[in-house]
Order: C-alpha cells, then sequence, then structure tokens
C-alpha cells in the first residue's frame, strides 16, 4: 500500500501466457525502467531508494540482496537467465541526491550498457568512484559494464558547465555490430561532453544524440 515494487515479467511468444515473474522490493519506491536480452540472458535496468533491497523469481528460490551506500535512490541491474534464474544484481550508489536516473540499456555480444544521470561520487559496479572533472554536482552518465557479473569496465561522464544541473541525461541507447554506441539524452541550456564538447541552447530541455 502505497509503495511500487519493480518487476520483470516474461512472457510465451506463442500465446502471451506468463512463463517467469522477478520482482524486487524493500520498505520504499522502487521501478525496472529498460529491459533487453541477448537471447543467453535477461538484464533490466531500474532504480530503487534505500539502502537494501531484495529480488525474487518464480523460477528460483534463491533471493539475490543488493546493498548500497547511503539511503538515496540508486540505479539497479539485474542479470537473469532466459529461463528465469537470477544470476547477479549490481548497482550504481547515490551518496547525496534523489536525483537520479537509469534508463538507457543495450546488450553488445561481450558487454553491458547503462545511461541515465547520478550524483557526483557516485559508486559505480565494482566500486568504482566517478567524480568528474570541475566537481560538478550532478553529471549523466553512459556505462559499459561485463556482462557476467556486472562489473563496471569505464564510465563517460557529461555535465553542465554550470556544475549543478540534474537535467543532463542519457535517456536512451543503441549498440550496432561492430559494438559502437548511439546515445541520446537531455540537457538545459548547456552541456559538457568528455572530449571537451560543449553544446549550448536556451534556458530549457534539449535533445542529443
Amino acid at each position: 500500500a502505497g509503495t511500487t515494487h519493480g518487476l520483470l515479467l516474461a512472457l510465451q511468444a506463442d500465446n502471451g501466457t506468463v512463463a517467469w515473474l522477478a520482482s524486487g522490493s524493500n520498505a520504499s519506491n522502487s521501478s525496472i525502467n529498460a529491459v533487453a536480452t541477448d537471447g543467453a540472458r535477461v538484464y533490466a535496468l531500474g532504480v530503487h531508494k534505500g539502502v537494501s533491497y531484495a529480488f525474487g523469481s518464480s523460477a528460483d528460490a534463491a533471493i539475490l540482496t543488493l546493498a548500497t551506500s547511503g539511503t538515496s535512490l540508486s540505479a539497479d541491474v539485474l542479470a537473469a537467465s532466459t529461463t528465469g534464474t537470477l544470476t547477479w544484481t549490481q548497482a550504481v550508489a547515490n551518496p547525496g541526491s534523489d536525483n537520479i536516473a537509469a534508463l538507457g540499456l543495450a546488450c553488445s555480444s561481450n558487454a553491458l550498457f547503462i545511461a541515465g544521470s547520478t550524483h557526483n561520487a557516485s559508486t559505480f559496479p565494482g566500486s568504482l568512484v566517478v567524480s568528474p572533472t570541475g566537481n560538478p554536482h550532478d553529471y549523466g552518465y553512459l556505462a559499459k559494464l561485463t556482462k557476467s557479473a556486472g562489473l563496471t569496465r569505464w564510465v563517460r561522464a557529461f555535465n553542465s558547465p554550470a556544475g549543478h544541473d540534474h537535467d543532463q541525461v542519457g535517456r536512451d541507447l543503441a549498440v550496432d555490430g561492430n559494438g559502437d554506441i548511439v546515445l541520446v539524452g537531455t540537457y538545459d541550456e548547456n552541456i559538457q561532453f568528455p572530449d571537451g564538447t560543449q553544446l549550448s541552447g536556451k534556458a530549457d530541455l534539449q535533445v542529443f544524440i
């Protein structure tokens, strides 16, 4: 009552009946915002609030728990087999703000990619703390994770040169057969990318690709 929980539902392709259900919950709100599959695993991306979070599946008695630092919103990444067995969970732990987004998810033959926005000094899976140059308050991110365990290979951050603007968000992405990435998102007024490229505009939400 009054609390939302994230869920991942798999349906039979021929008639739409439920194949399995995975869900996550704690005492606070959570959601799953994106899903992708490579034919061997199913990956899901979302957010939860609070220090701990637990995932369960109708196809597997085991419960996967996820612990994060701080009580702010964290981004969650979940992997399951195509038959519903949960294999791992990881989080982007946000230390100081509820301004976090986990929206973009795609997989290539050998990696998983996530995109969104988070707070400065957030910890990505594998204990990688990301604090972009200039110490911005918030930043958008694109991160590459391993498919086997969800550990971070690298993170690219983009933010407003003004430093305090959580509207710089990676919202969706795709990966082609060569592993090259197309990222789309939004920004407010101006944005700076890792190579120094800057875009400027009006004091309202705009899009980039």
